[in-house]
């Protein structure tokens, strides 16, 4: 008898760093599709990717070998283990999938409740999947109900008032901490979904000054051209770092918005050589942190396979130093020095044994701290 299962990383269970890892274009998606039905465990596939969220929707015989399947194929993606992976992800049944849908397609499993956005989203990746043909009678009906439901949703509730995104609630945050936008240098870092939304609603508010920076030129000059911005080098982005008036996810705002703590997570810092990352990133860094001194909340930085820029993660001016789990937390605090706090540092992993190896390597993490003050474990 046929299953429906889903499964899903997002906002809820994973930081940004692994949902960039795991967010699919559309080549990358229909590619996925077709290589998840031609495992003889799954008959129907759609799949999901946003910025917040990737999700697959699969009507499977065996349902433990299609998960095990699509696991693998996600963890891949993300060069992670899939063990790893199977940490952060949900994988609701039957039932449970089908409201997990309904729940998306609504806006009500998102960031920002309500948002305008993912009915779209949802409706581009059925669209995609049937043009791909990996649905079937029961995606095809599920799908359907689940986006006449969404637009009730909106036309009969109160739900989408304001056509709030993730993306215009961020820009009005500016707005908010730095007065009006329109005579300000605006700088938004990436080409893709959330850059556009963002860059879009920038124009919106009479920004006219916009910077985008992207690793391929030729998408940030489309958006640059739509929009009235200019295109900047990744050489360049340090320089304009420091230079912008607004670099986009504005930490204070999200103090301002009720954050009880900030972290910068750097995902690229650890593909750099130390000298690098001393002439290249750390002089807009600092500046960064310099820039949260004054909103009374620690302030932490954390960057990945940075094992060996510890000390230079420190000279940034955070308030505690993210240690990675390869790092063992007793070098790690003799390289920082104990004015520095830390935060770390279970491999994850760890997560999915058994509890006693849970409860051993928990113990063995606190030793190596030895009971000093300024340890956030994590």
């Amino acid at each position: 008898m046929s299953e429906l299962l889903a499964l899903g990383v997002s906002h809820h269970t994973a930081p940004v760093a692994l949902r960039e890892r795991l967010a699919l274009v559309d080549s990358q998606a229909v590619a996925l599709l077709h290589d998840l039905v031609a495992d003889a465990a799954i008959a129907e596939a759609v799949v999901i990717s946003t910025c917040n969220r990737t999700e697959a929707y699969l009507v499977v015989d065996d349902p433990v070998a299609a998960e095990t399947a699509l696991l693998g194929r996600l963890a891949t993606q993300a060069d992670l283990r899939p063990t790893e992976l199977a940490a952060m992800a949900y994988t609701p049944r039957n039932c449970d999938a089908a409201r997990q849908l309904f729940r998306v397609a609504a806006a009500l499993d998102s960031m920002i409740v309500g948002e305008a956005e993912v009915q779209g989203q949802v409706r581009h990746a059925y669209e995609r999947a049937r043009a791909a043909g990996t649905t079937g009678p029961l995606t095809n009906r599920l799908f359907t109900a689940a986006l006449s439901a969404g637009k009730r949703v909106r036309s009969e509730t109160r739900v989408g008032e304001g056509g709030a995104s993730i993306s215009s609630v961020a820009v009005d945050l500016a707005r908010g901490v730095v007065g009006e936008l329109s005579q300000r240098d605006v700088l938004v870092i990436g080409a893709g979904e959330t850059a556009e939304l963002t860059a879009r609603a920038l124009a919106q508010r009479g920004v006219r000054t916009i910077f985008l920076a992207n690793r391929h030129a030729a998408r940030a000059r489309s958006l640059a051209e739509r929009f009235g911005g200019s295109v900047l080098s990744l050489d360049q982005l340090p320089g304009r770092m420091e230079a912008a008036d607004i670099v986009v996810a504005s930490l204070r705002a999200q103090v301002d918005a009720g954050a009880a703590a900030v972290q910068v997570f750097d995902s690229w810092a650890g593909l750099l050589s130390p000298a690098d990352y001393r002439r290249s990133v750390l002089p807009a860094t600092r500046r960064i942190f310099a820039g949260l001194e004054d909103l009374g909340v620690p302030r932490i930085h954390f960057g990945v396979g940075t094992g060996e820029l510890l000390e230079l993660l420190a000279e940034a001016g955070p308030d505690v130093v993210g240690v990675d789990w390869r790092v063992p937390l007793d070098q790690a605090r003799a390289r920082l020095g104990e004015h520095v706090s830390v935060q770390g540092n279970l491999d994850p992993a760890v997560c999915l044994a058994p509890w006693d190896v849970v409860a051993r390597e928990t113990s063995a993490v606190l030793d190596a701290n030895a009971g000093r003050p300024g340890h956030v474990f994590n």
